[in-house]
């Protein structure tokens, strides 16, 4: 199972307009979620049959359209999609990597759990916990027992969102109503199945963070965060809530904690190393606009080689 929508894509400064195809997406009216780890909803074992009915249906559809365009795709997925589709060319747009901490059911202990991470950010985490104490008071993380707690906690991380992203001039995600509408409705629909986890964490009576993600296979993917903002830079409320919240996967016997793709992430990587990539690709028609468009990027790229040997020359 999965949806298709055709959307157009503008490039080379609006001289190719491309017809796409796209994969569980959906970019009018501000609508689009853009779905991490992209695909059908199929069984792995029918994971190539599956994506072969697919291409013979998009095939013989009677719109027109240039490229299927797929996001956040594992490479397992590239691999399957491309054996799948040999009258397509692979256009790769980008690459991000995945961040993942393993977890261990005696991660549930602090101190062990930050015993696993490099020394410097060891050392940054106790520090900043002692200064938490200090400041505020002792930390603590509490998980939504009830419907009512997870809407509460949303809310809640929806504001602190809101203040850090509007901080630096941008509206962040809690700005588009379409966005909280469909994650809402998600908590509403999965919380009593124990997918879903909404956390709040404190130190003393002080918010200082706000996490919200989901548990898949026995992996948490966190979705969503909201961090306070400290006026004293050695309080790290994001670094101490990951944490806390790791600690408190472990103790429920997860086996992950998926900080989502991202691009060369520092806060990630302050956790973990990057993972496996996550791609961004076009599966492209050979038909004069696709091959125009391969011609004018080899094109350019031959003069920005040019361009870029001249200044070293100089």
């Amino acid at each position: 199972m999965c949806f298709l929508t055709i959307s157009i894509a503008e490039r080379l400064k609006g001289l190719i307009h491309s017809k796409q195809v796209m994969l569980n997406e959906y970019l009018n009216d501000h609508c689009n979620m853009i779905t991490q780890y992209n695909g059908m909803l199929v069984n792995d074992k029918y994971a190539k049959s599956a994506w072969n009915c697919f291409y013979e249906c998009l095939m013989s559809w009677d719109r027109p359209w240039d490229e299927l365009a797929m996001s956040s795709i594992s490479q397992d997925q590239l691999e399957v999609v491309a054996s799948a589709c040999p009258g397509l060319s692979l256009d790769i747009d980008k690459v991000h990597k995945e961040w993942t901490v393993s977890l261990k059911p005696e991660f549930s202990d602090l101190k062990t759990l930050i015993n696993e991470f490099k020394s410097k950010s060891r050392h940054q985490l106790r520090q900043s916990i002692r200064n938490f104490e200090k400041e505020l008071g002792a930390i603590t993380l509490t998980a939504a027992a009830t419907i009512a707690d997870a809407f509460t906690y949303f809310d809640a991380m929806g504001e602190l969102h809101t203040k850090r992203w509007e901080k630096a001039g941008r509206a962040g995600s809690f700005a588009n109503q379409n966005w909280v509408n469909f994650h809402k409705e998600i908590i509403r629909n999965e919380f009593s199945n124990g997918n879903i986890l909404l956390l709040a964490i404190k130190s003393g009576a002080t918010d200082i963070g706000f996490l919200y993600g989901h548990i898949y296979k026995n992996v948490a993917y966190m979705q969503q965060t909201g961090f306070a903002a400290m006026e004293l830079n050695i309080l790290k409320p994001g670094y101490i809530s990951h944490l806390y919240a790791m600690a408190f996967c472990a103790a429920r016997g997860i086996e992950a904690y998926n900080l989502l793709p991202d691009e060369d992430s520092s806060y990630k990587r302050f956790f973990t190393a990057p993972g496996d990539s996550i791609f961004w690709v076009n599966f492209q028609k050979n038909n004069p606009k696709m091959r125009l468009e391969k011609y004018i990027r080899s094109v350019l790229g031959v003069i920005k080689n040019i361009l870029g040997s001249y200044k070293t020359a100089r």
